[in-house]
């Protein structure tokens, strides 16, 4: 079964009353392109960079999409272990897709027209 697309995934998830953290935590999860998902919330680089500090974005899946577990012992000070994937990933690697994101929004919000969409 194809997923679905991301907007009608988020119109679903908020028509439950869902809130926005809740859906962006679960579409990110799901592993929706975060591009696509900010587009569809409509969120702000800076909404972007409060929500992830916040959710602890980073830590909550590897880059291959797979959901981190909160076992300590797969957690060491600046490093994250990923079962499924088998390797440890540091906290910049987990944290390059959202930052790319944010880098991304802040251009956009510069700019007048904004860049074409990816």
């Amino acid at each position: 079964m194809d997923p679905k697309p991301v907007g009608d995934r988020a119109r679903e998830l908020l028509a439950r009353h869902a809130s926005r953290e809740e859906t962006l935590l679960t579409l990110y999860l799901e592993r929706y392109p975060l591009t696509a998902v900010t587009a569809a919330l409509r969120i702000s680089s800076r909404e972007l960079k409060e929500l992830a500090k916040r959710l602890s974005l980073a830590l909550s899946r590897c880059p291959q999409g797979h959901e981190l577990m909160d076992a300590p012992g797969l957690h060491a000070s600046s490093a994250h272990y990923c079962p499924k994937c088998e390797r440890w990933f540091t906290d910049g690697m987990l944290g390059d897709e959202i930052n790319l994101e944010i880098a991304r929004l802040k251009e956009r919000e510069r700019s007048p027209t904004g860049p074409p969409d990816p």
